[in-house]
C-alpha cells in the first residue's frame, strides 16, 4: 500500500478552539509555552526545595535534567525496574525525588511528601493530585497541543498577544523551511536563521500564556483520542510477530507508544532506518551519557533496545495494518 503522507513524526495544528474540556482537569496552576519552563516556575515558586538532595531517573528528558542542574547543587541519579518504578533503596536526609509517569503509566509512590511528578506521559488520564506534592508537564507528547506546559505553582502572568502570533509564524516558517527546495541553499539558510531567532524568543522564560489561549487542539474529542490509542496499541500487540516490550497498562491508562524490543542498539537503529524508508517515522528515546551506562542496566536497556512505534489518533486502520505488515516482513 502506498501512502502520500508519512506515518508518525511531529504533530501540527493551527486551529484555535475556545472551549477545551481537557483544560478543566487542571484548573489551578500556571500554563506556559514549554514543559521546561513549567518546571522552572515550580522551582522558583518553591525555592525552599533547592537546598535539598534531589534524586532523578537517569532515563529522562534532557531538558528536565538541564533545569534540575540549573537549580540544584546536589543531584543524584537512580535506575528503574522493568515496570518503570524507581530502584531506590536508600536516600539521603533532606531529599526530594523526581518521579516520571512513563508512557501512560501512573506512578503510585506515596512514601514521600517531597516529590515532584512529571505528568507529561499521563495527562490524558485523570490523576488525583496531592496538594502537598509538586507537579509539572509538557503538553506535546500526545499531539493534543503543538506546544505548552503546566505546573501546579500559581503565579500571576500577563498574556502578550504577539507571542501567539510568534508561535503561528514559527510553525509556518518551519513548514516552509522543511518543504523548501534543497538546492536553494540561500533561502534555506535565511529561513533557518529566522527559525533559530524565533525559537529562542518562544522558549524564553519571560513568555507565559493563559490557559484559554493555550487551547490549540485538533478537533477530535479527548475520549476519542484515548480510545483510538488503546485500540491501536492492542491491535499491534495482537498482530506483531516480532519481540516487543509488554508494558503492564491497566484499563485506565492511555499508552503513548507501542515498543518493539531488540537485542542491541545497532539492531534497533538499523530497523528504524528500514521503517523510515517505508515512511514510518519512529522517535528515539532519551540517550544516556556513556559514563553512566553500566551503572544503570535497566535504564540502559530502555534507552538503547526499545523502538517506539506510533499509535496516535492520526493513524487509520489501513495505516496500522501497513505498519504491522512492514514490522513483520522487514
Amino acid at each position: 500500500m502506498n501512502y502520500v503522507k508519512h506515518i508518525g513524526g511531529e504533530f501540527s495544528s493551527n486551529k484555535f478552539i475556545k472551549k477545551n474540556n481537557f483544560l478543566k482537569n487542571y484548573k489551578k496552576g500556571t500554563w506556559t509555552l514549554s514543559g521546561r519552563y513549567s518546571l522552572e516556575i515550580l522551582l522558583k515558586k518553591n525555592s525552599h526545595l533547592l537546598d535539598k538532595n534531589i534524586y532523578i531517573p537517569i532515563f529522562n528528558c534532557p531538558s528536565v535534567l538541564q533545569v534540575i542542574k540549573k537549580y540544584f547543587k546536589k543531584v543524584h541519579f537512580y535506575d528503574l525496574d522493568l515496570n518503570f518504578n524507581p530502584k531506590l533503596k536508600k536516600t539521603k536526609k533532606n531529599s526530594l525525588i523526581l518521579l516520571v509517569n512513563y508512557f501512560g503509566l501512573q506512578n503510585t509512590d506515596n512514601k514521600s511528601n517531597f516529590t515532584i511528578e512529571d505528568l507529561s506521559h499521563c495527562f490524558l488520564d485523570k490523576k488525583k493530585l496531592d496538594k502537598k506534592k509538586f507537579y509539572f508537564m509538557s503538553l506535546r507528547k500526545f499531539g493534543i497541543f503543538n506546544y505548552g506546559g503546566w505546573s501546579n505553582a500559581n503565579i500571576k502572568t500577563n498574556l502578550i498577544k504577539k507571542n501567539i502570533r510568534l508561535m503561528e509564524n514559527y510553525r509556518k516558517n518551519k513548514h516552509d523551511y522543511l518543504t523548501s527546495l534543497k538546492n536553494d541553499q540561500k533561502t534555506e539558510l535565511k529561513l533557518l536563521k529566522e527559525l533559530k531567532i524565533q525559537e529562542k524568543k518562544i522558549t524564553s522564560e519571560k513568555i507565559t500564556i493563559e490557559k484559554k489561549q493555550l487551547s490549540i487542539i485538533t478537533n477530535k474529542k479527548l475520549n476519542i483520542i484515548k480510545m483510538i490509542r488503546k485500540k491501536n496499541y492492542n491491535f499491534l500487540k495482537k498482530n506483531v510477530k516480532r519481540s516487543y516490550f509488554d508494558i503492564k497498562f491497566n484499563k485506565n491508562n492511555t499508552p503513548l507508544f507501542f515498543f518493539l524490543k531488540f537485542l542491541s542498539k545497532n539492531q534497533r537503529d538499523a530497523f528504524r532506518k528500514k521503517l523510515k524508508i517505508k515512511k514510518i517515522f519512529c522517535p528515539i528515546l532519551w540517550k544516556i551519557n556513556r559514563k553512566y551506562l553500566n551503572k544503570y542496566p535497566t535504564s540502559k536497556m530502555l534507552a538503547e533496545h526499545l523502538l517506539p512505534i506510533p499509535i496516535d489518533h492520526r493513524i487509520s486502520k489501513p495505516e496500522l495494518k501497513y505498519i504491522i505488515n512492514n514490522i513483520n516482513s522487514l
